[in-house]
């Protein structure tokens, strides 16, 4: 594993337990699908996408809109974190470097 995917790892599982603390169990959070968690898949496509922009701001990149689109798309109630994680690490391989202002 990568230090990227590393970080990726520990982002999306400090914003699940942020988000969902009352269900979020430690040793089984990367292999509970987020209907665990919730019913609202809106909410899971926003918890995967904030973790991999944190990971990214970190980096200096930055997502495209198709990328954030395509990476949402990919998150259903019955995604898990293990399984979405490759996904969030192919956005942040894809990410364009954050422009100076």
């Amino acid at each position: 594993m990568s230090l990227v995917d590393d970080k990726l790892e520990t982002a999306l599982k400090d914003r699940v337990n942020e988000e969902w603390s009352d269900k979020f169990k430690a040793d089984k959070w990367k292999s509970s699908a987020f209907k665990v968690y919730t019913d609202n898949e809106d909410l899971a496509k926003i918890v995967v996408l904030e973790a991999t922009e944190t990971v990214a701001q970190g980096l200096d990149v930055e997502l495209t809109k198709e990328q954030k689109i395509n990476l949402q798309g990919q998150v259903t109630l019955d995604t898990t974190p293990e399984k979405i994680l490759p996904e969030m690490s192919n956005a942040i391989a894809g990410a364009a470097p954050i422009e100076p202002a």
